[in-house]
């Protein structure tokens, strides 16, 4: 029978041994994979919310969730409104800059809420896409007022 005071070290010496040595190497935390900000499925009921005769929409890449919708009338001094999801949250976010649809389209747009702010920047046309929408590739780019920050790749579609 192995006394108290043996069978401790052991124990020890086994978990010593066991444990990496560098703690970078050991085991990754899950909660280290998720994102600062989340932002989830736009739900109807916000889009439903939005004013404008005309939309856009921001799509993840990796599949195709509708992230955040645009709305704004055409004119050069309409503003857009866009509608997200924010941790569970429905956001309706005024658009910053004057321009309507014309200025969605072209250039996406940025948007703040209360305490949120949304950049859309659209880069290349996506190819292959044939239809009456412009559909681009674009960042979009999600920041609390403390430096919190998220990014999401993605395409986005202006126009019916």
């Amino acid at each position: 029978m192995m006394k108290p005071a043996a069978a401790f070290a052991l124990s020890l010496a086994l978990v010593t041994a066991c444990s990496p040595a560098d703690p970078s190497q050991a085991a990754p935390d899950p909660a280290a994979d998720e994102p600062d900000i989340r932002l989830e499925a736009v739900t109807a009921d916000s889009v439903n919310q939005l004013e404008g005769e005309l939309r856009c929409s921001f799509k993840r890449g990796d599949d195709n969730t509708v992230l955040l919708i645009a709305a704004a009338n055409v004119g050069d001094a309409a503003r857009a409104s866009a509608a997200i999801t924010l941790e569970g949250m429905e956001r309706k976010l005024a658009g910053r800059g004057e321009g309507g649809f014309g200025a969605l389209e072209k250039t996406g747009g940025v948007f703040s809420g209360e305490d949120v702010t949304v950049t859309i920047t659209p880069s290349e046309p996506v190819a292959g896409e044939m239809s009456e929408s412009v559909v681009q590739a674009a960042t979009l780019k999600v920041q609390r007022p403390e430096g919190s920050q998220q990014a999401y790749e993605g395409v986005w579609t202006c126009g019916p």
